[in-house]
């Protein structure tokens, strides 16, 4: 089952415009050249990738896997080689992810343990934990980066905000 989509811009020696794939029914994201609509790569990320979010500078990918339930973690996928260089241990059953504008942070909705995690993309490492309401699903990220809003589905408001 395909479940997440984003764009990136390939290595310099192609300079062709990819689509992340997220299938967590086998466990690997699929590259597709949007240019010929061909699968270009088949990545294995780990179990149940759900979440995929683009770096702005377009050189990494960064895929939540939600493992099926009580564990979590996310790939870090480098776009020039289509391979996996860092796997992030999150919080519990991990399903949105989103990137600040500036590319500094990563911010990642755990949805089995209502918490959202910040990963510096510099060291790959997660600096913060944020408890938010009952189980989040899906982050959004301020085009100015100076809030994260985050969808509950079992809360009243249904949102978080993270400052």
């Amino acid at each position: 089952m395909a479940f997440a989509v984003a764009g990136v811009l390939g290595s310099t020696e192609t300079l062709a415009q990819n689509a992340y794939i997220a299938n967590s029914g086998s466990n690997d994201v699929s590259v597709i050249d949007t240019a010929t609509n061909k699968v270009i790569a088949t990545i294995p990320v780990g179990a149940f990738p759900l979440g995929v979010a683009v770096a702005p500078d377009r050189r990494k990918v960064y895929i939540a896997n939600a493992c099926y339930g009580f564990c979590g973690y996310v790939s870090v996928i480098d776009t020039a080689t289509n391979i996996v260089i860092a796997t992030i241990p999150v919080g519990y059953s991990p399903s949105g992810v989103a990137i600040a504008p500036d590319g500094g942070k990563v911010y990642v909705a755990n949805a089995f343990s209502g918490t959202v995690s910040v990963i510096a993309t510099k060291s790959n490492t997660v600096i913060d934990t944020v408890t938010v309401q009952e189980i989040p699903h899906f982050l959004a990220v301020t085009p100015d980066g100076g809030r994260v809003y985050v969808s509950n589905s079992y809360s009243n408001p249904c949102r978080s905000s993270i400052q």
